[in-house]
């Protein structure tokens, strides 16, 4: 999907972050960067790049560092449901959900409230073309104020 946005957004740079747990074996396994780095190469696309932040095989997950050094270089984060959304938000970063999966909306929760999720690369492109407009920016403060209201209740 990625890919596909950099097809349609030549002039956005895309960093790629693996999932902290595909280095562990037992999950997607360290074979799957290897896989998507040779398909970014293989694509010939010079507006996206795998996370340079991916650790040493043998460690079992990415160290927080890395995530602070991809995040200075964010406009803004995509993710499925990852913590990471959260930490560019209290950055001030904006995030968007993403879902390409008929499975359902593991950030459902936040979602609700207001922060968009995206169900295709054309919703993703949107996001990516709407991010500067005064509107898309009004919804998501008013996403951010129900999620600040929601933590002070708890």
């Amino acid at each position: 999907a990625y890919v596909e946005v950099a097809r349609k957004l030549p002039n956005v740079k895309i960093i790629y972050r693996a999932h902290p747990t595909w280095i562990y074996p037992a999950h997607v396994g360290v074979n799957s960067i290897n896989r998507v780095a040779e398909y970014f190469e293989w694509t010939k696309l010079q507006n996206i790049q795998l996370s340079t932040n991916i650790p040493d095989m043998k460690v079992l997950s990415f160290p927080r560092s890395s995530l602070e050094e991809d995040l200075k270089q964010a406009d803004i984060v995509f993710g499925e449901h990852s913590v990471s959304m959260i930490d560019a938000a209290f950055k001030n970063i904006p995030f968007a959900s993403v879902n390409l999966t008929t499975r359902r909306d593991l950030f459902c929760g936040l979602t609700e409230m207001g922060f968009t999720s995206c169900k295709s690369v054309d919703d993703i492109i949107k996001v990516v073309n709407d991010i500067t407009a005064k509107e898309y920016q009004d919804k998501y403060l008013e996403a951010v104020q129900k999620y600040n209201n929601m933590t002070d209740k708890e």
